[in-house]
């Protein structure tokens, strides 16, 4: 799968998901300073899932109306390791069907919302 990892995202976990054969684009190697906006037009353009710890992508997408990318990861806890979002994230893509959602993963459960047709 194609995912663009938030600035936010641990580099350990990103090699993880790339040694599991996922390309990933980390934003914490290749643009660190980049905005939430440009963040999620990377990820729209390079057809990409988004992984963050940010919450503002909810607002950016739900109210503000921006573009959507194919799918966006909202992991909504505080990790234990720098592994730890990487083995969240390869569970969730056996569990649940990414594109087209926001999925929001808390330590209890998982939440999905449609990201298509919310003009």
């Amino acid at each position: 799968m194609k995912i663009v990892a938030d600035e936010n995202v641990p580099i350990d976990s990103v090699i993880i998901l790339r040694e599991e054969g996922h390309d990933v684009d980390s934003i914490q190697e290749s643009c660190p300073t980049i905005s939430d906006v440009e963040v999620l037009a990377r990820a729209v353009q390079s057809e990409s899932v988004l992984l963050t710890f940010d919450r503002d992508f909810g607002d950016l997408l739900f109210n503000k109306k921006l573009p959507a990318p194919i799918g966006v990861i909202y992991l909504r806890f505080d990790q234990l390791s720098s592994e730890e979002p990487a083995r969240i994230v390869l569970d969730l893509f056996n569990e649940c069907e990414i594109e087209g959602y926001l999925t929001v993963v808390t330590r209890f459960d998982i939440r999905q919302r449609a990201l298509f047709g919310i003009s």
